[in-house]
């Protein structure tokens, strides 16, 4: 999508967490959310992929712990990302 001067665009939500059940464990579901405020402050249904440090797609669910990246997409707005962190418990 071209984006105009002065045109709206999405604002990452706050950087998110999550937990797996244990050590080694690949079951993290973070909650995500599926509409985001615009910097006019209006909600904006999105959609979102997660990737992994390397790159890869990750599924919600079946995340293990590290840092992952979260892309917020909307038609009309440019993509924006959020760090997701997922730990192990302590």
């Amino acid at each position: 999508d071209t984006q105009l001067e002065g045109a709206k665009t999405l604002v990452a939500p706050a950087a998110m967490t999550a937990e797996t059940s244990g050590a080694g464990q690949a079951d993290a579901t973070a909650t995500i959310p599926s509409t985001i405020k615009d910097s006019e402050d209006n909600d904006v249904t999105v959609s979102h992929s997660i990737k992994d440090s390397e790159g890869h797609a990750a599924t919600n669910g079946q995340l293990k712990a590290g840092t992952y990246t979260v892309t917020f997409s909307a038609s009309g707005y440019a993509d924006v990302t959020q760090t997701l962190t997922v730990t192990d418990p302590a």
